[in-house]
């Protein structure tokens, strides 16, 4: 059993470690003057707010804090369309965005409408006479799971597509890293089934910690990859085989910078 002050430090490494990430891309933002890494520095800085939120119990105010729960949505999302699928002209990616996006808006007006009336969490349970706490349960978990699984499938999906480039195999990686990091992300909704159905808030806090924390080391890892790691996927690839390529270059690949 983790008691608080455990708890409550290993939140707060969440959050520094979410900060320099936020610092480390947006340096790189400045560097490579690429606007898309600025939408990446974002998400990680408003994770780490949604983080120190959870870590010192400050979530009684559910209109602050959705918002900045709508803003690491909007900008993951954002820079998943910017830097993977603009420009495209599939009808069918162009509707998996709108999907997502109207996914977070709505339910975010919803939750955030229903604070300013009853403050009570969590406003989504008052949206309708008939929401119950098991209810409760699916609304959670589509609004953790589908933005955050949509970004994870993006990046496998660019992680398959390099998979036969000739480029350093740790470019590569720094895509499957990050998606399986949204796919830990999106079992959030999971916590609450431990909650409404078994009840047990041990578990319920265990698992939300436990997600995030698998997320928070995985984005790291993916954006600041140590050097040691960068070896190790690289321990077969020689430069002669392949190109090195420059940040801009890398999304461009991937995508579309």
């Amino acid at each position: 059993m983790i008691d608080e002050i455990t708890k409550t430090t290993l939140y707060m490494i969440i959050v520094v470690t979410q900060l320099i990430l936020g610092a480390y891309i947006g340096f790189k933002a400045i560097k490579t003057k690429m606007r898309i890494l600025w939408i990446l520095a974002a998400s990680a800085i408003s994770q780490a707010i949604v983080a120190l939120n959870i870590g010192l119990g400050l979530r009684s105010n559910p209109y602050y804090y959705y918002i900045i729960i709508l803003i690491t949505y909007l900008t993951a999302i954002a820079f998943i369309q910017q830097a993977f699928y603009r420009g495209r002209e599939s009808k069918g990616i162009k509707l998996q965005f709108i999907i997502v996006l109207l996914i977070v808006i709505i339910f975010f007006i919803a939750d955030t409408y229903m604070a300013v009336i009853d403050p009570g969490p969590p406003a989504s349970a008052y949206i309708f006479p008939e929401f119950t706490p098991h209810t409760r349960v699916w609304y959670n978990f589509i609004w953790a799971f589908v933005p955050n699984v949509w970004v994870g499938q993006a990046l496998l999906r660019e992680f398959i597509k390099l998979r036969r480039a000739s480029i350093e195999p740790w470019i590569k990686f720094r895509y499957l890293i990050g998606g399986l990091s949204h796919f830990s992300w999106s079992t959030l909704g999971i916590a609450f089934i431990f909650l409404i159905y078994l009840k047990d808030s041990l578990m319920f806090d265990y698992w939300i910690l436990f997600s995030i924390y698998i997320f928070t080391v995985g984005s790291f890892l993916a954006w600041v990859m140590p050097e040691a790691l960068k070896k190790y996927f690289n321990r077969n690839f020689s430069l002669l085989e392949g190109i090195e390529l420059t940040e801009a270059e890398i999304m461009e690949m991937a995508g579309g910078a």
